[in-house]
């Protein structure tokens, strides 16, 4: 099965927002496979991203910046505590907010399959690792990733 890069599917665009975020440009990302995704991070989770600062990602409404915290529902790959924190596309620095092309835009609340070759907190994850939105608190923890894959 074949993803198509999250970046081209929800990722901040390539401009600036009214909110002063410079933004990377998106679709930038290849094609993967689940399989190669996996094989690929030492550390695989869905956890639920927690309530934290945010910034406003234009249309992606506000987002929490790193490190975001997420609590962890289940580890498909590894394992670690039940809280772990993880590098966002947005970061705060001074009175500016920096964004990351292909970085994660979790909102409070949504559900998310985490792909990390990290050894340490902050995990660095990125949407061309695999990473992504599964799903608000209601929704089926199973519920794929991508577009592709829905039936």
């Amino acid at each position: 099965m074949v993803l198509a890069g999250c970046a081209s599917a929800g990722q901040t665009g390539g401009s600036i927002s009214q909110s002063g975020i410079v933004a990377g440009a998106g679709d930038s990302c290849t094609a993967a496979s689940l399989p190669a995704y996996f094989g690929r991070a030492r550390t695989v989770f869905i956890g639920t991203a927690l309530p934290g600062p945010t910034a406003d990602a234009g249309s992606a409404g506000a987002v929490l910046v790193s490190p975001a915290h997420f609590r962890v529902l289940s580890y498909l790959k590894g394992s670690g505590p039940r809280v772990v924190t993880v590098q966002t596309a947005l970061t705060i620095r001074g009175n500016a907010v920096a964004a990351v092309e292909d970085g994660i835009e979790p909102r409070a609340g949504q559900r998310w399959r985490i792909y990390t070759a990290s050894l340490h907190m902050p995990y660095q994850t990125s949407a061309c690792g695999g990473s992504c939105v599964i799903g608000d608190p209601a929704d089926d923890v199973n519920m794929p990733c991508s577009q592709e894959e829905r039936h």
